[in-house]
């Protein structure tokens, strides 16, 4: 599998260097809108108000899938793009863009590193699992430090049970999005 991922997130050259180009950059396309759709479906849900903050990460989604795709450098630009274009049109740039990029990046960089070494010990739902737990790990710990406070982490417990059910929730839809288009990962990829 790993000879068959994109070699970059716009790079790599094919028979045609420019046609592969910009093959690899609708796909990053895609992939970053459905995150973004996903995103701002969830805006659009109920409020939880026992967990203030609290979401579903439905665009973690689409980054699950693109794991399968897209080498490190893809799947780390959608998340930047994705976390760039939501506060572009809606949240701005303060301290929720913040907790948004920093944690988005580093459950992504977590998911990265269980698919690519875990597998196939730790299936997609336990990558899913693994990247959610992160990304509630990597906001407390960003919302402390512009609190200047640790006492946000009293809050933690509940996130780290929130996100085992939320990753797990993402982790099976993916497997299911896997399994129905098995085909799906072959017909984004471009062989190198």
């Amino acid at each position: 599998m790993a000879g068959t991922r994109l070699s970059g997130a716009a790079g790599g050259k094919g028979s045609d260097g420019m046609t592969t180009n910009v093959h690899q950059l609708m796909r990053l396309g895609l992939f970053t809108t459905v995150a973004l759709i996903l995103g701002l479906i969830e805006l659009r849900l109920p409020f939880w108000p026992v967990l203030p903050g609290l979401k579903l990460g439905l665009a973690n989604l689409a980054t699950l899938l693109a794991l399968d795709v897209f080498n490190a450098r893809g799947v780390l630009a959608i998340v930047i793009a994705r976390t760039c274009l939501a506060g572009l049109l809606g949240g701005g740039f303060g301290p929720a863009f913040a907790m948004s990029l920093s944690a988005g990046l580093t459950s992504a960089v977590v998911m990265l590193y269980a698919y690519r070494h875990w597998q196939p010990v730790l299936s997609i739902v336990g990558v899913s699992v693994a990247g959610a737990l992160m990304h509630n790990f990597t906001q407390i710990t960003v919302a402390a430090l512009l609190v200047g406070s640790t006492g946000v982490y009293g809050y933690l417990p509940y996130l780290v049970l929130a996100g085992t059910l939320a990753g797990t929730g993402l982790g099976y839809a993916a497997a299911l999005v896997i399994s129905r288009l098995p085909s799906c990962g072959s017909a984004f990829r471009l062989t190198d």
